[in-house]
């Protein structure tokens, strides 16, 4: 009897042991920021190689309106959530606002095929950062104005 009351308490503290090890565990992994006062407080934000313009570039190049969206004359912004790592890669991307008709689906296809960011800084150090990307999906976005030629007057 001794011996099973024995065996009890070490498989309990064992038990313990083991949850506190994975709790510590959790914390060793940062949670990105997702604070917005800590986000002004970035040294430098996560950036897409080349900036903002060289972003939507990529985003409008290589996106593909959704057949079923088409059909249906979906039009909207979805926005992808996603962290950018300390290395730069993306992860856990995912849809945080889908209009349907597959745009959702496509807008995160584009985002997981980007290549590594610049990673977000803070006190000097990269930290993952939380980040919010909206894709706006347009049937027939507006052409871009030709400039109308000045006549010269002699």
């Amino acid at each position: 009897m001794k011996y099973l009351i024995y065996l009890f308490l070490v498989s309990i503290s064992i038990g313990s042991f083991a949850q506190k090890a994975q709790e510590n565990k959790k914390e060793e992994i940062e949670s990105p920021i997702t604070d917005p006062d800590k986000m002004e407080e970035l040294d430098k934000h996560p950036e897409f190689p080349g900036g903002i313009d060289k972003m939507m570039v990529y985003i409008y190049e290589n996106i593909g309106y959704p057949k079923a969206a088409i059909d249906k004359n979906i039009e909207g912004m979805v926005v992808i959530s996603f962290v950018v790592e300390k290395d730069g890669s993306l992860s856990n991307i995912s849809i945080f606002r889908d209009i349907g008709g597959g745009c959702g689906p496509e807008a995160a296809r584009i985002v997981k095929s980007m290549p590594n960011w610049s990673p977000g800084i803070l006190n000097g150090e990269k930290v993952r950062v939380s980040f919010n990307l909206p894709v706006r999906f347009k049937l027939n976005p507006p052409k871009a104005k030709k400039k109308k030629k000045r006549k010269r007057r002699n």
